[in-house]
């Protein structure tokens, strides 16, 4: 295993604490697999490690894990079309983020390290709080301080010390930054474990349809940590011969703050963006965001933009349907009507992300 850099091309140990190249570019992870036996894997347990030659730890004995993984995958009728959602709001900490973290965690506890800082606009920080509290690993985790107050509360009452940033996201991560001087940087976009954990979403999906491809695949968009970890997972699957097809890649944005769609549309992103309800995709920038947009082209995907209105009626649309998930999860929905004005979706496999619990959300009083 090596981590290099995309951009200058630069190799460095997978032990380094790095968190960053030293041409400011973010590492990938560099190592290499045979997909497990799929009569193999039905003796395992259904958690994101039965996938366990895919995910890069050395030991066994140094996994740190709740069970994380093989979220359900339920069919569904809307408005005529056939769909299925993927319920990752009911991982251990209320979101997707649970299956990087389990993965980053353990190989930081694989590598020795005690203290950690992170970022983030809450779900990742809960997850990471509690992974760290279970493998006792001290955790800093800095937030906006608009952030959800049931988020910041989760956040502390798993030990990690919550740190409010006044500012937008950048700012936030700026912050952790700095103070990653003293400790190690275990951020989602940044750090490759965590993308390695994440893509395990795309195995179960390909594994719960039987062993095929969906045609499309929707997710959340802000730093776009989902949708690379997705691209990343059907690729290696197409790779090893296990799918004939990478699915198109479906990116959603709230329309007041959509980097990625202004780049994807006309080739540049606007100097300021807005505030959004859906807080947890309210990043102006990324720093994967050239690598991101590839995965989009490469699966022949598209990003689209939903309202604020839009927003809001996704929430109660999809609770009125038996799923309580917070704004940033609720742009799905919305962004599903937008995509069947563009693309045939009839006798499709369309597969959507439902990434965050709506007990995570306080509505503003």
């Amino acid at each position: 295993m090596e981590l290099q850099c995309p951009r200058c091309s630069a190799r460095v140990s997978a032990d380094t604490n790095q968190w960053r190249c030293s041409c400011g570019g973010p590492f990938v992870l560099s190592f290499s697999y045979e997909f497990p036996d799929r009569q193999e894997l039905q003796k395992r347990p259904s958690t994101i490690w039965r996938y366990r030659e895919a995910l890069p730890i050395e030991s066994d004995r140094h996994i740190v894990s709740f069970q994380e993984g093989y979220s359900p995958l339920v069919l569904d009728r809307v408005d005529g079309l056939d769909l299925w959602w993927k319920l990752e709001y009911v991982a251990p900490t209320g979101s997707v983020k649970d299956r990087g973290t389990s993965v980053l965690i353990s190989r930081i506890k694989e590598m020795g390290i005690e203290r950690i800082v992170e970022d983030s606009s809450g779900n990742a920080g809960a997850s990471v709080a509690a992974y760290c509290a279970r493998a006792r690993v001290s955790a800093r985790i800095f937030v906006p301080q608009r952030a959800s107050p049931n988020k910041k509360q989760q956040i502390k009452i798993y030990g990690a010390e919550l740190v409010e940033v006044s500012g937008d996201r950048e700012e936030t991560a700026k912050a952790a930054q700095r103070a990653a001087k003293n400790a190690y940087y275990a951020n989602q976009i940044w750090n490759p474990y965590f993308i390695e954990g994440t893509k395990t979403c795309s195995f179960e999906i390909v594994e719960q349809l039987g062993w095929e491809a969906p045609d499309y695949v929707m997710a959340p968009m802000g730093v776009g940590t989902i949708i690379l970890s997705l691209g990343v997972g059907f690729r290696e699957l197409r790779d090893q011969g296990i799918i004939s097809h990478l699915p198109h890649i479906v990116g959603v944005q709230a329309q007041n703050c959509c980097p990625f769609y202004d780049a994807w549309k006309s080739g540049h992103k606007r100097k300021t963006y807005g505030s959004t309800i859906a807080e947890g995709i309210a990043h102006t920038d990324s720093p994967r965001f050239e690598e991101i947009l590839a995965v989009i082209r490469e699966s022949q995907g598209c990003v689209i933009i939903v309202s604020e209105e839009e927003i809001h009626k996704g929430i109660t649309a999809l609770s009125h349907r038996g799923f309580f998930v917070e704004p940033t999860s609720a742009v799905v929905l919305p962004g599903l009507s937008r995509l069947c004005r563009h693309a045939d979706l009839a006798e499709r496999k369309v597969v959507i992300l439902l990434t965050g619990s709506g007990l995570k959300y306080t509505p503003p009083s």
